[in-house]
């Protein structure tokens, strides 16, 4: 199954994180979702429209993936290699 980190540190963790990808400029933070191993989080922006790819731990913005639409879904693969983003 997932290995996301403790169940009590997920919220403050992704609002953590949501705080960082604001101060680069993620303006309209839509959906979220953990890899498998809980190593990155994606994170839409519907502004934009693009997904924020992020290092929990470090608070930091791995890149940024544009889109050609408005994001409207995420979901990694089981192994975590991808992600599909639905427009």
């Amino acid at each position: 199954g997932n290995q996301v980190p403790a169940r009590g540190l997920v919220g403050p963790m992704i609002a953590a994180c949501l705080l960082a990808a604001a101060a680069a400029d993620v303006h309209s933070a839509l959906d979220t979702a953990f890899s498998p191993d809980g190593g990155t989080l994606a994170v839409t922006d519907a502004t934009t429209p693009s997904v924020v790819l992020m290092d929990p731990a470090g608070r930091t913005i791995r890149g940024t993936v544009k889109l050609t639409g408005a994001p409207s879904g995420l979901a990694w693969s089981a192994n975590g290699g991808r992600l599909f983003v639905s427009e």
